[in-house]
Order: C-alpha cells, then sequence, then structure tokens
C-alpha cells in the first residue's frame, strides 16, 4: 500500500541515518506512529471521543472523508518515542 506524505528525499535521507539498527518491526512500529500522528493531527477531536462511542459507531460514520498526508514533523514526533 502506497500513503500520501509530503516527506522530501533528503528527510527520507536523514530518518534513515537516524533509524540505523532498526529492525523491520522498528520501522513498522515507527511509521504506524507516525500515522497515527497524522491523523491526529488532521481530526484532532478524534482523541477527545470516547473508545466505546467510537467502536460504537458504523465505519465512515463521520461526516465526510479524511484526507491525511504524512509529514516530516509526524515522523520525528514517531521518533522521539521510538526505540531498536
Amino acid at each position: 500500500a502506497t500513503t500520501a506524505h509530503t516527506i522530501a528525499e533528503d528527510e527520507l535521507r536523514e530518518v534513515a541515518e537516524a533509524t540505523h539498527g532498526f529492525v523491520g518491526a522498528d520501522l513498522s512500529s515507527l511509521l504506524s506512529n507516525a500515522g497515527l500522528q497524522a491523523v491526529t493531527r488532521a481530526c484532532p477531536t478524534l482523541g477527545k471521543r470516547s473508545a466505546k462511542k467510537a467502536a460504537s459507531e458504523p465505519a465512515g460514520a463521520d461526516s465526510g472523508s479524511l484526507s491525511v498526508q504524512l509529514t516530516y514533523a509526524d515522523v520525528l514526533a514517531a521518533m522521539r518515542t521510538a526505540k531498536p
């Protein structure tokens, strides 16, 4: 699957250098967390809804669709807690 992003080639190189020693599972976790950062940034009220309410709503219950792009800032935020 592809993910829409605004990360430049030089920023990708910086991420690659900063994640030296990470294995595939570490990178997967890092990018999953970065994706969560992007969704939270795009829809800040999402985190304020109760998990019970969100789970009880049918898929697509929110008005409109959400367009999210992963940014370098999302990856940097996720890297603060990432460990190989």
